[in-house]
């Protein structure tokens, strides 16, 4: 029987996300939340998330946390 070739290891997951800018700044907006870990998610199980945007406005906190269940569910069903 031949051997089954190994499965390649998810290191990270990045999401980036955008949206028309706000009313001030006008534009667009984009917000990349990235979920990593030194090891890779595969070898850790878990990791840490990081946030990097010059511009994202939301108007109340509900709104991050979808963003933040979307990956959620990406995570889970990997």
């Amino acid at each position: 029987m031949a051997e089954q070739p190994e499965q390649p290891e998810l290191y990270s997951l990045q999401a980036i996300f955008t949206q028309e800018g706000s009313c001030i700044d006008g534009g667009f907006e984009e917000l990349t939340i990235q979920y990593r870990s030194d090891l890779g998610l595969d070898y850790d199980g878990t990791g840490f998330f990081t946030i990097k945007t010059k511009s994202w406005s939301v108007d109340n906190i509900e709104e991050l946390d979808k963003l933040f269940q979307r990956i959620k569910q990406t995570i889970q069903n990997k």
